[in-house]
């Protein structure tokens, strides 16, 4: 016996002698350093969501902006989010202030949102130019129907030259597809079959111009079918070939007045089903337009029409065939063509009643273009028939109860901003709690307001271990946190004058990149930022930890707008605090850091690798490996993978030391020229 083998699950679970090998990847976690760029802002707005955060992209600003904020990227209304992007954030994470208003309305649709904005909106609806309908032509056809025999007759008046006329018959919403129908001038007349069911029928009068069938009329007539001359006829099995499967199949031939349907059964894979007629009227498919063979949808029943001038009366073969790689008849009939009742035998009797229909004078439903309007320009266009049709856009909801009617312009109005209180703010921030985001920006002189926000910075920080910063304008008090960045500039042109420059500050800090500093970097925003401070001043802000903008010559020897010190609010050192933590560069490495390593370890060890000297070893590494790639891009140096110590503080727990130590940008020189 050969030896066993192959994967096994549970050790000793074979039998006999051999090697149970499994073949794996051992799985490891992998620590790299996160993009950055995130800010987050509780923001007025006077278009947008009103019940949730949003996350917009920089994609999505610069494609999107007319939809998710409701004005164009130039627009002055969105000044502040361009801002933001300009500064270097990559992603905005959104809450609304002001969404608790009114949506705008008018009679037929709803803006999508609450806000001002909605009162800029409008709608226009108008008959489609393009469908050909012209419908104060159309409003004055009239249609008479009438029937006798197995015909009816539909007569039109007043139709203008570019309608094609047409006329269906209708029961239970089903059209009779075998309808032939011929056109003289206003005058529609078809043929109805002589093998419909008995019943009352629905005729429709339409117009038709390109691929647009308008309704204008409807009739009624009733058909009653003579039982004793409309039945099935079997026929007898045909020609049979040896040595192939067309001996299996089967054909039923059902004949009325002016048509045969020949029914298949048993069809063997590949053979395709159809008919051909012998007799006077030739083979079929040489005389056009009086002899029709339509293929019905399940392709195993074909409906043989012949119209009403069909060449003189005589006998007829019908014959079922299957074709593969030749025609093979199956079955065969022959039966007598009766015109006009020449022979009662083989003539199925249709009597029709109610043969007059009502004459109506209607207009057609036509074909609508909705069009949506913001400040006058088109941002949506829809062609329906009603209002049922029309999809909700970026802008509008529809009242979908309601009917279309042509209207120039349809305004909405009493759209409304709800008016912004400190606890508008604070369910802000309750809501930006669960985000992920590298910056918090307030952007709004308010001390208590301020206030709010710097224990918000403190508790996520120091008691969840979420690790953002705040950037806001001054407070009486500089905050002297660590977390906490505070800009003493203001905008000689704005009414924000005290909170506008944050907006770009805090994209700014946001898109600064872990080994990068914000210091001495030249304002790019469209804002006319007040910058006329004394040297003395702005060593003074340096003492108060403020984020400051001065004027400096660049290498254009011309005069620009500049960050200061990179810094924060720390002006006083904690315990286990040095003066590196006052450089928000040192603290963008601790919290990238945090940050980065806290996401490798929930994600990939918690609860899920054992608290082994194997699973501290790679751990280790996996921290070791993290470490090199900031030291690789410049934000720590002269690391030492011997300092990272990790222990067993007992089965659930590990304890982790690491030294680092972050590099920041250089801000000073003192240099010596000798001369000889």
């Amino acid at each position: 016996m050969a030896y066993i083998g192959g994967k096994w699950v549970t050790v000793g679970e074979r039998k006999g002698l051999g090697s149970m090998i499994n073949v794996v990847s051992k799985e490891r976690a992998v620590a790299s350093i996160s993009e950055r760029g995130v800010l987050a802002i509780p923001l007025e707005m006077n278009w947008g969501a009103d019940d949730s955060v949003k996350v917009f992209s920089a994609e999505d600003w610069t494609k999107n902006s007319l939809y998710t904020f409701g004005y164009n990227i130039s627009d002055p209304e969105v000044r502040n989010i361009r801002e933001m992007f300009l500064g270097g954030a990559n992603e905005l994470v959104v809450a609304r202030l002001n969404g608790k208003g009114e949506k705008a309305t008018n009679s037929i649709c709803t803006a999508k949102y609450p806000g001002i904005r909605g009162n800029d909106l409008e709608v226009s609806i108008e008959a489609d130019p393009d469908s050909g309908i012209v419908e104060n032509e159309l409003s004055k056809i009239s249609v008479r129907f009438t029937a006798s025999g197995n015909t009816a007759t539909a007569t039109y008046s007043n139709v203008p030259s570019n309608y094609e006329l047409v006329a269906s018959m209708v029961k239970d919403g089903a059209e009779v597809k075998s309808i032939i129908q011929t056109v003289e001038g206003n005058k529609v007349t078809f043929t109805i079959p002589g093998d419909v069911e008995a019943g009352d029928y629905e005729i429709k009068a339409c117009v038709k111009t390109g691929q647009v069938t308008s309704l204008i009329s409807t009739g009624s007539i009733s058909v009653e079918i003579d039982p004793e001359t409309h039945r099935t006829v079997a026929l007898s099995k045909g020609t049979e070939k040896s040595g192939t499967a067309v001996e299996t199949a089967s054909a039923t031939f059902e004949f009325g007045t002016n048509t045969i349907t020949v029914q298949f059964s048993n069809v063997p894979e590949g053979y395709k089903p159809s008919v051909r007629v012998k007799g006077q009227v030739g083979i079929l498919g040489f005389i056009p337009g009086r002899l029709e063979d339509k293929e019905s949808d399940n392709g195993n029943k074909h409906v043989i029409t012949y119209s009403p001038d069909a060449p003189a009366n005589g006998e007829m073969t019908v014959e079922a065939v299957l074709t593969k790689d030749k025609v093979q008849v199956i079955n065969s009939c022959t039966y007598t063509v009766a015109i006009e009742g020449e022979d009662k035998e083989a003539q199925a009797k249709a009597k029709y009643s109610s043969a007059k229909a009502e004459t109506f004078d209607s207009e057609i439903p036509a074909l609508y273009i909705v069009k949506t309007f913001l400040d006058g320009a088109e941002v949506d266009r829809q062609k329906v028939k009603n209002i049922g049709l029309l999809k909700d856009n970026d802008f509008i909801i529809w009242d979908k109860t309601l009917q279309l009617s042509e209207t120039a312009g349809l305004p909405l109005t009493g759209g409304t901003n709800s008016e912004v209180t400190n606890a508008d703010y604070s369910e802000a921030l309750n809501k930006l709690e669960p985000q992920v985001f590298h910056v918090l920006a307030l952007p709004v002189k308010n001390e208590p307001l301020q206030q709010m926000f710097i224990e918000y910075t403190k508790r996520l920080r120091d008691t969840l271990g979420i690790k953002f910063v705040t950037v806001m304008p001054t407070t009486e008090e500089p905050a002297n946190y660590h977390g906490i960045i505070q800009v003493p500039n203001i905008l000689k042109d704005d009414t924000n004058q005290e909170g506008g420059i944050i907006y770009w500050v805090a994209g700014l800090q946001a898109g600064c990149k872990v080994q990068d500093s914000c210091g001495n970097v030249e304002y790019t925003g469209y804002y006319d930022v007040d910058v006329d401070y004394t040297q003395r001043a702005l060593e003074s802000m340096i003492d108060n930890g403020y984020f400051a903008f001065h004027l400096a010559r660049g290498k254009d020897r011309k005069q620009h707008v500049k960050t200061w010190l990179d810094i924060n609010t720390l002006t006083e050192l904690g315990e286990g605090q040095s003066e590196d933590w006052t450089r928000n560069q040192t603290v963008r490495v601790m919290d990238q850091s945090c940050n980065d390593i806290a996401a490798l370890f929930n994600n990939d060890y918690s609860s899920r690798i054992p608290n082994t000297d194997a699973g501290r070893a790679a751990l280790r590494t996996d921290i070791k490996m993290y470490m090199e790639e900031l030291e690789a891009k410049g934000a720590i140096e002269s690391f030492d993978p011997a300092s990272i110590v990790i222990e067993q503080y007992d089965k659930r727990i590990v304890v982790v030391e690491v030294l680092i130590t972050p590099v920041n940008a250089m801000e000073q020189m003192y240099m010596t020229i000798f001369i000889q």
